[in-house]
């Protein structure tokens, strides 16, 4: 606990070092599987796209396989509680053998969900950490985490947005910043910022609009969070204005996850758009979009992002980071 609380400071030190600090409008799009931030200020937009975190992908796996050979040593154990089929006999209590070998295997299993659920508390608490820090307003939509328990339970035991996005809201109250939640009806995943809504299947990732714009789904969901406000009807006008400037980021996002997926990578990614230099364009001469994305530099993560900005604060262009092909 000291050794986090350690790291978070050492963590906003940099930001305050880049002079970061509660300067950006930070908006989510939750999802039970991965989740979508987008982060706005004068100087700079971030998005970043993040799936279940690696370490514990990997110890999912090694539960799975911990989880099957359980079931072979209960079967080997116990031939006499089974139908030829295979399932269990049903109408009777039935014994069940327990070997030395199934109860260290047990015992395995239950040190991995204490791994687990450490993990995932350690790195979203990392993560909410960063965020409050740098973001002096906060929006997200108000989701049922509850029906998504009932719909994916799996994903959202190893990902724990509820928890997550109660605990930045915690952090960022407590901060004294400005917490709102989005009407569900607004449905941000199905919109554009030409005002144009659609709706969408659960397995169509990318956003392409007849005006041009394309992007990530969940990112530009994070996007226009950013303009949207309860009370506020015509926030698609204002989202329009912002698009000119912004969408090279929008354009990265959508060719950055169709790499990834086209690779089957599921290891999320960080954009950053200076817009300190506006001067690049991202079209050729024949106005399409060109291999060079402008001012958009990729990072794995946003501490990488973080520690880039403070070290390159007084130059005038991100120097390091993946130019967005």
């Amino acid at each position: 606990m000291l050794l986090l609380i350690a790291t978070n400071l050492e963590k906003n030190q940099k930001i305050k070092e880049a002079g970061l600090y509660k300067q950006f409008w930070v908006s989510f799009d939750m999802g039970p599987k991965n989740m979508a931030v987008v982060l706005k200020n004068e100087q700079y937009l971030i998005a970043m796209f993040q799936p279940v975190f690696g370490k514990l992908v990997e110890y999912g796996r090694q539960m799975r396989i911990l989880q099957r050979k359980t079931d072979r040593q209960r079967r080997a154990n116990n031939p006499d509680n089974y139908n030829p089929d295979g399932t269990i006999k049903k109408g009777k209590r039935l014994k069940w053998k327990r070997s030395k070998g199934y109860i260290e295997t047990q015992a395995k299993i239950r040190e991995l969900h204490r791994l687990v659920k450490e993990t995932r508390k350690a790195a979203l608490n990392e993560l909410s950490s960063t965020l409050v820090a740098l973001g002096c307003l906060f929006k997200t939509e108000k989701n049922k985490y509850k029906s998504w328990q009932s719909n994916y339970g799996k994903s959202v035991g190893s990902y724990a947005p509820s928890y997550f996005i109660k605990d930045v809201y915690s952090k960022a109250e407590n901060a004294g910043n400005e917490a709102v939640k989005l009407p569900l009806k607004n449905a941000l995943s199905q919109m554009c910022v030409c005002g144009v809504k659609r709706k969408k299947n659960l397995s169509e990732r990318l956003h392409s609009c007849e005006c041009g714009c394309i992007s990530q789904r969940d990112i530009l969901s994070a996007y226009l969070g950013l303009f949207c406000s309860p009370d506020l009807g015509e926030w698609e006008s204002i989202a329009r204005e912002y698009h000119n400037a912004d969408r090279q980021l929008l354009t990265a996002s959508h060719r950055v996850y169709s790499s990834q997926a086209a690779s089957r990578q599921n290891s999320g990614f960080v954009l950053c758009l200076d817009k300190r230099q506006q001067s690049c364009s991202c079209r050729n001469e024949d106005g399409h979009l060109g291999e060079n994305f402008g001012n958009v530099q990729v990072f794995k993560d946003l501490k990488t992002l973080v520690g880039e900005l403070s070290l390159n604060r007084k130059s005038v262009q991100l120097s390091s980071g993946i130019p967005c092909l």
